[in-house]
């Protein structure tokens, strides 16, 4: 039998030692490894790492880069106790792909591993993961790590993790915190959810104005380690903010200047009471990258950075789009089921409504929300009542043809013969068989709303442009498009997905829906 060929990678891993584990690590943190890291432990840790390498053979990016950090070659790390080694090939990987990396772990996996990543590597990844990975992580942390963790974090992500958290939780942390961050937590954790306080950090550097260009630098290095950022630094004295330096400005002034010299004293600032989109707006509109926040006497107290305004603008487009999309379904199928039962039903009707449809079917959508966004303008309502206006028509036009095949069935006529009111026969005999084609009628509506309103957004001609949404965002990136246009693929695919998603619930609701299956 041949023997196995040993790659470079494989002899390396071999020859290393197994490792005890590491001694930074809590006691409590340690026995709590050792408990996961036991021998039964490890044979299921084996069958993982084959499961991970039938994964990552057809994996084209695991074949070119062979020195990648991948799912299987942490898990034999594990296998092997090589925790130095797994310390050191963490502490090499982008904070962001790190994450990445971790939620592809199953829940166990990825505490195992996260417990024994270095603190600051930790806390980073951590900053990185999304929300279930997070809250997975949480709930499975003792009191001292979640404490170590909010230690370590950011105060301002520290206080989105708090927000989602038990109240007894969030008290038994702050009791274990120390005195200053548990007092800087509170302050923010009293804000108002939506606030800019509540979005603000008061980690940044403090420089005075009779300071020099030399003395801000040593200011720097001395802040700047637990500062959210050293791009910009803010000139106070008695917590009154009285101008701005940019890193810049630092590095091209002589090492002599005064800071009264180069500071910008024309700040723009927002109060902690304002709304997190307002301010993510005003971030936008005059292209800062943190925004300084006061209080209602004006003392200066934090300020919000780039980092956290794309997530409020990002979540806002989400809600934006949602509510646009249910506004939008209710309103095309009250007007479409309304106009259509008249349509198919009144006789008289008939031709004008079929005529009044070949008109608007004739023109293409897009002229006619071009031309409303031309001469009324690019809000929200008006989008969304000029999307019902002209969408109507093809809900109508399925529910015309199922009424006017129903309403002539016996049971009908039988119904009119005996005096039964219109209303009664459209609701008690027709309607019921109508539900399915409604449902899935509605279900196509929320996706055919997201593409147009990204669409015309995109070409300026949807919603204004200090309005959060899909096509604003892509519109503001199309100059990366134009270099990379394979980052067209990702919004292509998401709303396709959607599309698709809808059209299959809606099948599948509409199946359920229609009194005929069920006979």
């Amino acid at each position: 039998m041949e023997e196995e060929k040993k790659t470079p990678e494989r002899e390396e891993e071999q020859a290393l030692p197994v490792q005890e584990l590491p001694t930074d690590i809590p006691a409590e943190v340690r026995q709590k490894l050792a408990e996961d890291l036991n021998e039964q432990a490890t044979e299921d840790l084996k069958q993982d790492v084959r499961e991970a390498e039938k994964e990552e053979a057809n994996d084209e990016e695991v074949k070119a880069n062979p020195e990648m950090l991948t799912k299987s070659r942490l898990l034999k790390l594990l296998v092997k106790k090589q925790y130095v080694k797994l310390r050191e090939v963490t502490e090499e990987e982008q904070p962001a792909d790190l994450a990445e990396l971790l939620e592809e772990l199953d829940e166990n996996n990825r505490l195992v591993v996260f417990r024994l990543l270095k603190k600051d590597v930790a806390t980073e990844a951590f900053a990185y993961m999304s929300d279930e990975a997070r809250d997975d992580l949480v709930n499975a942390f003792s009191d001292v790590e979640l404490v170590s963790a909010i230690e370590d974090m950011s105060l301002d992500d520290a206080a989105d993790l708090l927000e989602d958290m038990p109240a007894g939780v969030v008290k038994r942390v702050l009791e274990k915190s120390s005195r200053q961050t548990r007092e800087s937590l509170n302050k923010l954790l009293n804000y108002p959810e939506s606030s800019a306080g509540s979005l603000m950090t008061p980690e940044y550097v403090r420089l005075r104005q009779d300071m020099t260009v030399s003395d801000a630098f040593t200011a720097i290095r001395k802040q700047g380690e637990n500062a959210e950022t050293v791009y910009t630094c803010y000139v106070v004295e008695r917590n009154r903010l009285l101008g701005v330096v940019s890193a810049r400005s630092l590095l091209l002034s002589d090492l002599n200047t005064p800071i009264a010299d180069i500071m910008d004293d024309n700040v723009v600032t927002v109060k902690v009471t304002d709304d997190q989109e307002y301010v993510a707006r005003e971030m936008q509109r005059y292209d800062f990258t943190a925004m300084p926040v006061v209080d209602n006497e004006g003392m200066f107290v934090g300020i919000i950075t780039i980092d956290d305004a794309i997530d409020v603008l990002t979540d806002e487009s989400t809600e934006d789009m949602q509510k646009m999309a249910a506004i939008v379904a209710l309103g095309e199928c009250l007007m479409g089921v309304t106009i259509g039962c008249i349509w198919g039903y009144v006789r008289k009707a008939d031709r004008f409504f079929t005529e009044l449809y070949n008109i608007f079917d004739s023109v293409p959508t897009m002229i006619y929300m071009t031309l409303i966004a031309l001469f009324i303008g690019q809000t929200f309502w008006i989008m969304c009542a000029s999307i019902i206006l002209f969408h109507w028509m093809y809900m109508a036009k399925n529910v015309r043809n199922l009424v006017f095949m129903y309403r002539d069935r016996e049971y009908n006529l039988a119904s009119r013969c005996l005096g039964t009111n219109l209303f009664r026969i459209l609701t008690k005999n027709i309607l019921p068989y109508l539900i399915s084609v409604i449902i899935l009628r509605v279900a196509l509506s929320i996706p055919s709303t997201i593409a147009l309103e990204t669409t015309l957004s995109y070409l300026g001609l949807g919603l204004d442009v200090n309005t959060p949404s899909l096509g604003i965002l892509l519109r503001n990136s199309r100059t990366f498009f134009l270099d990379y246009p394979y980052l067209l693929i990702f919004p292509a695919v998401i709303v396709s997905l959607v599309t698709i998603t809808f059209y299959l619930a809606g099948n599948a609701f509409s199946d359920a829906a229609d009194p005929r299956n069920h006979v």
